[in-house]
């Protein structure tokens, strides 16, 4: 099966921390479970599992993750863009250069007013001696967006408002380790095994996971580290099984 693009990230930021600390390895898509399997130092096998932290929140007495609220709410957006590029909109710029003999002040502010009424973008002299002109720069319509949740969404627990960042963190951790660790645990010949959390929520800085984490009774017979991956930099969260010792 092949990888997905946050699998193959996930390996490759693992690989460059391995290399980084000059452990050779190699390694390539596994039988799922694991998503990945490492080869270290040429005896070791790592069975890495691979996920992403998203926000959850009540919809509709279900629970819902924001990507799948809001994924759909940019690509519209993205669609109306495309679909009003061919307008133009239309800047007027005005160069008055003073004073002004003819014709009258009046009468500029006319002839400007007309020739933004008849919608011309032609560059025009308003008047008589050259020192009053006006223009116009068209360029395509743009159309911008902001795009998330309401702010009187539930978080996924229902006991909060979904703004509420730590409740987001220990359900987001729950959701992932009831998912993952059965599938971990499915990789009983492997010399470790590796969760890598792809970080999906902005909020989900490594600092908060990893103090929610030590509540946690983890164990190297659950897991042996659990990294978060943010921006092709890992962050170790847990590690009940000290992974580089």
């Amino acid at each position: 099966m092949p990888l997905t693009k946050d699998e193959k990230s996930a390996a490759e930021a693992l690989g460059r921390l391995l290399t980084k600390l000059d452990i050779p390895h190699t390694w390539k898509p596994s039988d799922n479970p694991p998503d990945l399997e490492f080869r270290v130092r040429g005896e070791q096998r790592w069975a890495v599992e691979e996920t992403g932290f998203h926000q959850y929140f009540k919809w509709h007495r279900d629970v819902e993750s924001r990507a799948a609220i809001v994924n759909p709410l940019w690509r519209m957006c993205e669609n109306i863009s495309e679909r009003v590029s061919n307008i133009l909109n239309k800047k007027y710029t005005i160069v008055a250069m003073g004073p002004s003999q003819s014709p009258s002040l009046a009468e500029i502010e006319n002839r400007a007013v007309q020739h933004i009424q008849n919608g011309r973008t032609d560059e025009e002299v308003l008047d008589d001696h050259g020192r009053v002109f006006i223009s116009c720069k068209t360029s395509p319509v743009q159309v911008g967006w902001r795009v998330g949740l309401s702010s009187s969404a539930q978080s996924a627990n229902g006991k909060s408002i979904a703004s509420d960042i730590r409740a987001n963190l220990k359900f987001g951790l729950d959701r992932i380790l009831k998912a993952k660790l059965p599938r971990l645990a499915q990789c009983q010949d492997y010399t470790r095994r590796i969760l890598i959390i792809t970080k999906k929520y902005f909020f989900a800085e490594p600092f908060e996971l990893k103090e929610i984490l030590e509540g946690y009774p983890l164990s190297p017979k659950q897991v042996d580290s659990i990294l978060l991956l943010d921006a092709g930099e890992l962050h170790f969260i847990a590690d009940p099984g000290h992974l580089l010792g």
